[in-house]
């Protein structure tokens, strides 16, 4: 039996180990995806892709307000945070 494809928004699921045999650091690394991920998009002074997030309420729920980079343009500097808060 396959089971659902994950409703919940992108970033909010639930992590494991994907299927197959382990791979060393070594094997990770040279591979293909690795190495894209690992190749900078960005220069200093390029602008930052825009993205469209939910806001979260007090109790840390997803809210359907969004907030969209590119709507502080010029008005006010924005800091991305990247960590868990669990």
């Amino acid at each position: 039996m396959e089971a659902a494809a994950d409703s919940r928004p992108l970033g909010m699921a639930s992590r494991s180990t994907p299927p197959g045999p382990s791979k060393t650091r070594e094997e990770v690394k040279a591979s293909a995806q690795h190495q894209d991920l690992s190749t900078a998009k960005l220069r200093a002074g390029d602008p930052a892709f825009d993205f469209t997030l939910p806001t979260l309420d007090a109790s840390h729920g997803l809210t359907d307000e969004k907030v969209q980079l590119s709507g502080y343009r010029g008005k006010k500097p924005v800091a991305l945070i990247f960590g868990s808060y669990t």
